[in-house]
């Protein structure tokens, strides 16, 4: 998750209720001479993965649109790193008349009680990219835990089971960065001989990121590895180039053009450099937007959920040394992505239809 100065490059480019257990209340109404369903999306900050995810959800509106699902423009607003700013836009939203409202949460619990209320309306919620704990609303997302747990298993045998490590988090207090960090967490405590010397934050940004890895490797001298999520990987690689510790240092990574263009320049230089990174794909958004109308339009879900409201989406992609060229031949050279890009994926309406009943 970066803030660079690409994020203008983006953004110039992309311009619950588990019905089943939903509080009853009055339904908003829908259009008057189809039935459409009017959806809001409440966001928080914006960089080059949020504007990816709103052109994922725009993609499918529009395809929902076409099908008479859903009606209007897709309505969007961006509450910053204000938690208040966001009740007060879901607020908003419900009082417009949204049928389906779809949240990638500040908070795991402070939404609780504005979005108990659109429930109770008739409102259709799903969260999505992270969970929230408000009774009746429906969670579509990755398993952070797991997620985090697949970095930290990587990088423990990367060096070996044993040695000096750091990590770099993203924003303390966001749900998926917590998560991810118990994952990491939890996963190094099984390792004995590996030691947790250091920890930094990097705000999910290239910056941040190099800022925070600078001072690791500084104060760290004998440091054989560091822990790192998306949106922070390019600048762990400008970090150790300048720390001359490219060949010395195991970093784990993400998936982005540009990063994988840094990653193969490195390669090059270093031919036993390693990294890994699993894809947080912007997709998830779509993904939400398919339950969301679905369970809107009255079908039951009948897959499996934890926490009888919660639905994990299973990352698929991941690159480390093994699959590196494949990787990068099919992202920079064969489709040519500009270097925002993040290799995606979200379920297809097929995957979503046998999903519901």
């Amino acid at each position: 998750m970066k803030k660079t100065s690409s994020i203008f490059v983006v953004l110039l480019m992309f311009t619950l209720a588990f019905t089943a257990c939903a509080p009853k209340g009055d339904s908003p109404s829908l259009d008057g001479e189809t039935g459409a369903l009017k959806v809001g999306l409440s966001n928080t900050f914006m960089y080059p993965w949020r504007a990816q995810m709103i052109e994922d959800i725009t993609r499918l509106f529009e395809y929902y649109k076409g099908k008479g699902w859903v009606t209007g423009n897709l309505i969007v607003q961006h509450a910053g790193f204000d938690l208040n700013a966001q009740i007060a836009q879901i607020r908003n939203m419900v009082n417009d008349g949204v049928n389906v409202l779809l949240i990638n949460p500040m908070s795991a619990d402070s939404l609780n009680e504005v979005v108990e209320e659109a429930v109770a309306k008739g409102v259709t919620v799903v969260a999505f990219d992270q969970e929230i704990s408000a009774r009746g609303v429906f969670n579509v997302a990755a398993d952070h835990y797991a997620w985090g747990s697949r970095y930290a298993e990587w990088l423990a045998n990367a060096v070996g089971r044993e040695g000096e490590v750091v990590y770099i988090e993203g924003i303390p207090g966001h749900p998926a960065n917590d998560a991810r960090v118990r994952g990491w967490l939890d996963v190094l405590a099984k390792y004995p001989n590996i030691k947790i010397v250091g920890n930094a934050v990097g705000n999910w940004d290239y910056p941040g990121a190099q800022m925070a890895a600078s001072q690791l490797l500084a104060t760290n001298p004998n440091l054989k590895g560091i822990l790192s999520m998306d949106g922070m990987g390019l600048g762990l690689f400008n970090a150790l180039r300048s720390a001359r510790k490219l060949d010395r240092v195991i970093t784990t990574s993400e998936t982005p053009v540009e990063v994988l263009k840094a990653w193969y320049e490195i390669r090059e230089e270093y031919p036993n450099f390693k990294s890994f990174g699993v894809t947080n794909p912007p997709g998830i958004g779509a993904t939400a937007l398919g339950f969301g109308v679905r369970l809107a339009q009255g079908k039951t879900f009948k897959g499996e959920l934890v926490n009888g409201n919660t639905y994990h989406y299973a990352i698929v992609k991941q690159v480390d040394e093994n699959n590196f060229d494949d990787f990068y031949k099919q992202y920079v050279v064969t489709e040519g992505r500009l270097d925002p890009y993040i290799p995606d994926e979200w379920l297809s309406e097929e995957q979503l239809d046998a999903l519901f009943e």
